[in-house]
């Protein structure tokens, strides 16, 4: 059988054109990482890395992203995503913080489109110019699993399900590439990098970390202990309110300050919007009903009504009320910061288990302790009550009321 000279000359350079790329890639160097969601490989050849970012299968790809950095802010990025004709669609843009990130009409590097493989874990592939020395290169990723339903690199899309920071060895042998992290049972983020082993601690990573533990020891260790010994200790010694006093503003007061005020910096470094999600809302929440209810202790304190001397004041109780409404949503609030905020925004990864066993038995014990206390509400209202009527009586007496016939 004889094969028309052209078709067999087109079948002749094909097949070279595949054996050289084979060839070009067992001599290349690169790296792979897998999270939960998408996997990102990079493979130098020659002058250019090719990149590869490919769905795992556990979500519809709405989009995938790769920025050349460690936060944000600042930093150029590639997204890809699928559209129905079966192409794809690569948009070069700039991060702005945590917002949607900017198209950028210059980029550096330009990426290039390649190939793509459709279906339910779909693959897209560019390239981009070497630039300096191969070794290892920090990248931000991230994953969207709605579709922007737009061909234009100029789409807006919605904010990612899953995001990280990882580094890449753009030097090493071919094969070596690990998984950031399995699908844990809960579904949790995938943002650890590689291997189970930690990137070095960014200032931003120093910032977010510092903010947690100072606004945890202010908002869940001190405030409770502040409300625990006015609950136990105001029955029995008149020094109570000193210590609460103490407890609840002076040693409180000056954590929580520093570690809300280092929320806000984290976020107005990586240039993004404040108070943008639900537990930035709600720091900002819990600080102003902080100020109130200190500010209401100091008033309840040094100014008493005409109508305390016949009843306990209704601000006493409103008092008490806040002071439950502040601990309880600080509870919520440090659980959405360990486990939401600090493994999508460092690249340590989820916190251990511990964590968790160290939190739900503070949960469980908290409210306990304080129901127990409840034991000695019937001393402290006979005391008040016996109060009011001495200051009703010594009242009486400076108007006269007690005159000798």
């Amino acid at each position: 059988m004889r094969f028309p000279p052209r078709l067999a000359l087109t079948a002749l350079l094909a097949t070279s054109y595949v054996s050289a790329r084979h060839i070009a890639r067992q001599s290349s160097t690169g790296d792979s990482k897998c999270f939960q969601y998408m996997c990102v490989n990079a493979t130098v050849t020659g002058s250019e890395v090719e990149y590869v970012l490919s769905g795992t299968g556990q979500k519809t790809v709405g989009w995938m992203a790769i920025g050349w950095g460690r936060q944000m802010s600042g930093t150029e990025m590639v997204v890809v995503w699928p559209n129905s004709d079966g192409t794809f669609t690569l948009s070069q843009r700039t991060g702005t913080g945590h917002v949607l990130p900017t198209v950028d009409s210059n980029p550096s590097p330009v990426a290039t489109k390649q190939d793509s493989v459709t279906g339910s874990s779909p693959s897209f592939v560019f390239t981009v110019p070497v630039s300096g020395t191969l070794g290892s290169e920090y990248i931000i990723w991230a994953f969207g699993d709605t579709n922007p339903g737009s061909s234009s690199p100029s789409a807006s899309f919605t904010q990612h399900l899953d995001m990280g920071e990882t580094s890449l060895n753009l030097a090493g042998s071919i094969g070596t590439g690990t998984s950031a992290s399995s699908p844990s049972s809960t579904g949790g983020s995938g943002s650890t990098n590689s291997g189970g082993s930690s990137l070095p601690l960014t200032k931003t990573d120093r910032m977010i970390i510092a903010h947690g533990i100072l606004c945890v020891v202010g908002f869940l260790f001190l405030l409770p202990l502040g409300s625990l010994v006015a609950r136990y200790f105001r029955t029995s010694t008149n020094t109570w309110f000193k210590a609460h006093q103490t407890i609840q503003s002076l040693l409180a007061g000056p954590i929580i300050v520093v570690g809300w005020s280092l929320g806000i910096a984290v976020v107005a470094s990586g240039g993004g919007s404040h108070f943008y999600n639900t537990h930035t809302r709600l720091g900002l929440a819990l600080f102003v009903l902080y100020v109130i209810q200190v500010l209401l202790g100091n008033i309840i304190h040094r100014f008493k009504p005409k109508s305390s001397l016949r009843r306990r004041p209704a601000q006493n109780y409103f008092h008490v009320f806040l002071g439950i409404v502040i601990i309880s949503a600080s509870f919520f609030q440090v659980h959405t910061g360990y486990k939401d905020e600090f493994p999508l925004y460092t690249d340590q990864g989820p916190l251990p288990h511990a964590a968790d066993i160290i939190f739900y038995v503070w949960v469980v014990l908290i409210p306990v302790l304080y129901l127990a206390g409840l034991a000695f509400l019937p001393k402290q209202f006979s005391q008040e009550a016996d109060s009011r009527q001495k200051r009703a009586a010594a009242s009486y007496e400076m108007r006269g009321g007690y005159r000798e016939s």
